[in-house]
């Protein structure tokens, strides 16, 4: 084949074999005639190799051959001519849809890739249309294309030098995380728009993420500046949190508490500035600020909370208690707000109001022991010893070995005359604790009132190995008081075993056994402390006058 010729749109258009021609899908276009190297031209055939059934010598369309579809995704179509059955030539019919189908189609496609695809090709075709760039770099920002919109963008701008274009790709710069060059391009804005509020707002992020806290401080205070209100105090507190990293705490302090009086509202602000009043050891100022945001927010319970502290800290005990006393009435049933005022009133010494306190605190925690310990006590002060016993009898039974509830339970059993209960008590205490000192507890009460029980538990804490010297001397007082001196001696003989150097153990006894009329006994630990201690006072004396005595008695005998 040599040439073939086609009508397009009514127009004759004579193609080479082999060539090609640009169609648009909507070009209506027929076979008209082609030409070979054969004499004659007879037994010509006319077909579309991928679509074969088309009569071609009839006007089609590509869009209505290829479908709506296949014309944006198909390059090109050939159109094959025969003769006799054989291939003698072909040509090819090029798909190109204009700029207004890729738009079209660009509006038609759901998938955001699509769109992307269909605007280029637009953008291909009118390279120079501001709607249609606009267009695409939008569609590529929203896919987060940011590469290919930041070379659209520095493309664009090497043409024209565009205030808006270079906002763009710094706000895209921004998005890349490039807070170098996106600042680069802010700032080169910002002596043309110095009241631009969002211009200062991505500055300071910028230097912040860079941590350059003194130029983000000034960005904000500008920003601060252009502001009111809450936003204001928003922009303030993140000017103060530069000042702070900036080593400028003075700054950052007054710039907190501008926030505050911006928004004196916003509790956060207030917290905000009592923190930094405190880090500078401004103990006073923080209580004046503590005090003034506890008057506007009345009902936050932390910044209530924070006061009764600042207070209690600052030693002003009465308004601490009265602050106590509004946090407890904010929350009832919260004892660690009691245990509080219970201190401050165990201070004031006011019994009366610390009794009904731990009433309270006795209802919301009926199995502490230490509450119930503290309210025994109360009762036994005040007189209430039935109360006390009760009270104390629990946390007795809780701690065995807390030597201090032990004995105040003993002492509101003593009170009550209830001495075998007492004295059971006291043994339960001798099992539990460090005998002498429950023996100090326990001796007056019992020595007077249960003596032979007390003796029992005194014996039975002896046998222990070692005992305590208190415990030789308080068995044999005993002994005494009860007119037994030979229990006594027998005490201190114990004694004076355990404790060979305490001589003046060995003193009382040998002057016991004088008394008894033991005189060899006695005799015998005169010397043992003379050979200790010769000058031991009235040791000799009394040696020599029972020496004399039992030679005078035994020249009487003779």
């Amino acid at each position: 084949m040599q040439t073939i010729d086609l009508a397009v749109s009514g127009r004759l258009i004579q193609l080479k074999s082999g060539s090609a021609l640009a169609l648009n899908p909507d070009v209506s276009f027929n076979v008209v005639r082609a030409s070979t190297d054969a004499w004659f031209d007879f037994g010509l055939d006319y077909r579309l190799r991928s679509h074969p059934s088309y009569d071609l010598r009839a006007p089609h369309t590509l869009r209505e051959i290829l479908g709506e579809d296949k014309v944006y995704h198909v390059e090109a179509v050939a159109l094959d001519v025969y003769k006799n059955g054989l291939p003698v030539g072909t040509v090819s019919l090029l798909v190109r849809p204009s700029s207004l189908d890729w738009l079209r189609r660009a509006q038609s496609v759901e998938a955001l890739e699509d769109k992307i695809l269909c605007m280029k090709k637009v953008w291909e075709l009118t390279p120079g249309d501001e709607m249609v760039f606009q267009q695409l770099l939008g569609l590529l920002i929203e896919a987060h294309q940011y590469d290919q919109a930041v070379e659209m963008l520095k493309a664009a701008l090497a043409e024209k030098d565009d205030p808006a274009l270079q906002r763009k790709l710094a706000d895209l710069y921004a998005k890349q995380d490039k807070p170098e060059q996106a600042l680069a391009l802010w700032s080169r804005l910002l002596p043309a728009s110095p009241q631009d509020a969002q211009l200062l707002s991505d500055m300071a992020a910028a230097q912040e993420q860079l941590r350059r806290w003194p130029q983000a401080a000034e960005s904000l205070d500008r920003l601060a500046g252009l502001q009111r209100g809450r936003l204001k105090a928003a922009t303030l507190l993140r000017q103060a949190k530069a000042l702070q990293l900036a080593g400028q705490t003075e700054r950052a302090v007054e710039a907190t508490s501008q926030a505050a009086t911006a928004d004196p509202q916003n509790v956060a602000v207030w917290n905000d500035l009592a923190d930094q009043m405190g880090a500078l050891g401004r103990r006073g100022q923080q209580l004046d600020v503590l005090t003034k945001a506890a008057d506007l927010h009345p009902t936050d319970f932390i910044l209530q909370q924070r006061l009764a502290t600042a207070l209690l800290e600052a030693g002003r005990r009465d308004e601490a208690l009265a602050q106590l006393e509004r946090l407890a009435a904010m929350r009832p049933d919260d004892a660690a707000i009691l245990l509080k005022m219970a201190r401050l009133l165990d201070e004031k010494k006011d019994r009366k109001r610390l009794t009904e306190l731990y009433d309270r605190l006795g209802k919301l925690r009926p199995d502490d022991p230490d509450i119930n310990f503290n309210l025994g006590v109360l009762h036994l002060d005040a007189g209430r010893l039935d109360q006390a016993a009760d009270k104390l009898a629990v946390v007795a039974k809780a701690k065995p070995d807390d030597l201090d509830v032990q004995e105040a339970y003993f002492e509101a059993l003593a009170s009550q005359k209830k001495w075998d209960q007492a004295a059971e008590q006291a043994a339960a205490m001798f099992a539990a604790n460090d005998a002498a000192k429950v023996a100090a507890i326990v001796y007056p009460g019992l020595a007077a009132n249960r003596p032979d029980k007390l003796a029992a538990m005194l014996d039975k804490a002896l046998e222990a190995k070692p005992a305590a010297k208190s415990l030789y001397e308080m068995r044999a007082t005993l002994a005494l008081d009860r007119e037994k001196p030979r229990e006594a001696a027998k005490a201190l003989a114990k004694a004076v075993e355990a404790f060979p150097d305490d001589l003046a153990m060995a003193m009382r006894l040998a002057e016991l056994y004088e008394a008894l009329g033991n005189d060899a006994k006695a005799l015998a630990l005169f010397e043992k402390i003379l050979d200790k201690n010769a000058d031991y006072p009235e040791a000799q004396e009394h040696y020599l006058q029972l020496k004399t005595r039992m030679l005078s008695n035994s020249d009487r005998k003779k």
